[in-house]
Protein backbone atom coordinates (compact mmCIF):
# COMPACT_ATOMS: atom_id res chain seq x y z
CA UNK A 1 0.00 0.00 0.00
CA UNK A 2 1.28 3.44 -0.99
CA UNK A 3 1.36 6.31 1.32
CA UNK A 4 -0.33 9.59 0.40
CA UNK A 5 2.89 11.55 0.84
CA UNK A 6 4.80 9.37 -1.63
CA UNK A 7 2.05 9.92 -4.22
CA UNK A 8 2.28 13.68 -3.76
CA UNK A 9 6.07 13.54 -4.09
CA UNK A 10 5.74 11.45 -7.24
CA UNK A 11 3.51 14.07 -8.87
CA UNK A 12 6.05 16.81 -8.19
CA UNK A 13 8.90 14.70 -9.52
CA UNK A 14 7.88 14.60 -13.23
CA UNK A 15 7.77 18.36 -13.89
CA UNK A 16 11.27 18.71 -12.47
CA UNK A 17 12.63 16.45 -15.25
CA UNK A 18 11.56 19.00 -17.90
CA UNK A 19 10.76 16.28 -20.40
CA UNK A 20 9.47 17.88 -23.60
CA UNK A 21 7.01 16.35 -25.95
CA UNK A 22 8.01 16.27 -29.66
CA UNK A 23 5.64 19.13 -30.46
CA UNK A 24 7.28 21.41 -27.89
CA UNK A 25 10.74 20.46 -29.17
CA UNK A 26 9.81 21.44 -32.73
CA UNK A 27 8.22 24.64 -31.53
CA UNK A 28 11.30 25.56 -29.49
CA UNK A 29 13.53 24.96 -32.51
CA UNK A 30 11.28 27.06 -34.75
CA UNK A 31 11.18 29.91 -32.21
CA UNK A 32 14.96 29.82 -31.84
CA UNK A 33 15.42 29.97 -35.62
CA UNK A 34 12.96 32.87 -35.91
CA UNK A 35 14.76 34.77 -33.15
CA UNK A 36 18.07 34.27 -34.94
CA UNK A 37 16.56 35.52 -38.21
CA UNK A 38 15.14 38.61 -36.49
CA UNK A 39 18.54 39.27 -34.90
CA UNK A 40 20.26 39.02 -38.30
CA UNK A 41 17.69 41.34 -39.85
CA UNK A 42 18.29 43.93 -37.11
CA UNK A 43 22.06 43.68 -37.66
CA UNK A 44 21.67 44.10 -41.43
CA UNK A 45 19.43 47.13 -40.92
CA UNK A 46 21.99 48.67 -38.57
CA UNK A 47 24.85 48.03 -41.00
CA UNK A 48 22.96 49.44 -43.98
CA UNK A 49 22.02 52.54 -41.95
CA UNK A 50 25.66 53.06 -40.97
CA UNK A 51 26.79 52.64 -44.58
CA UNK A 52 24.16 55.11 -45.76
CA UNK A 53 25.26 57.71 -43.21
CA UNK A 54 29.00 57.50 -43.94
CA UNK A 55 29.00 60.73 -45.90
CA UNK A 56 31.04 61.80 -48.88
CA UNK A 57 34.74 62.55 -49.10
CA UNK A 58 35.83 65.07 -51.73
CA UNK A 59 38.42 63.66 -54.13
CA UNK A 60 41.39 65.70 -55.33
CA UNK A 61 41.37 65.75 -58.33
CA UNK A 62 37.70 64.89 -58.83
CA UNK A 63 37.04 61.59 -60.58
CA UNK A 64 34.47 61.39 -63.35
CA UNK A 65 32.79 58.06 -63.97
CA UNK A 66 30.87 56.97 -67.01
CA UNK A 67 31.04 57.68 -70.69
CA UNK A 68 31.26 60.93 -72.55
CA UNK A 69 29.22 60.70 -75.74
CA UNK A 70 29.87 62.74 -78.82
CA UNK A 71 27.79 62.44 -81.95
CA UNK A 72 29.41 62.78 -85.37
CA UNK A 73 27.80 63.16 -88.74
CA UNK A 74 28.50 60.30 -91.18
CA UNK A 75 30.52 61.10 -94.29
CA UNK A 76 27.79 60.11 -96.76
CA UNK A 77 25.21 62.30 -95.01
CA UNK A 78 27.68 65.22 -94.78
CA UNK A 79 28.18 65.00 -98.56
CA UNK A 80 24.42 65.07 -99.23
CA UNK A 81 22.25 68.03 -100.20
CA UNK A 82 20.78 68.51 -96.67
CA UNK A 83 24.11 68.37 -94.84
CA UNK A 84 23.57 71.74 -93.10
CA UNK A 85 20.28 70.52 -91.56
CA UNK A 86 21.77 67.24 -90.32
CA UNK A 87 24.90 68.99 -88.98
CA UNK A 88 22.70 71.11 -86.74
CA UNK A 89 21.47 68.03 -84.81
CA UNK A 90 24.88 66.90 -83.42
CA UNK A 91 25.78 70.52 -82.72
CA UNK A 92 22.78 70.80 -80.37
CA UNK A 93 23.28 67.37 -78.76
CA UNK A 94 27.04 67.69 -78.11
CA UNK A 95 26.69 70.77 -75.90
CA UNK A 96 29.00 70.61 -72.88
CA UNK A 97 27.70 71.77 -69.53
CA UNK A 98 29.82 73.88 -67.17
CA UNK A 99 29.17 71.77 -64.05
Amino acid sequence: MMDYTTMAQGKDFWPSLRIRCPRRKKRALREHREKQMLKLERELTTISTLQHNLGEVPLHPPVMRGWKRTFVLRADVAAGPEAAFYQGIPDRINVKSND
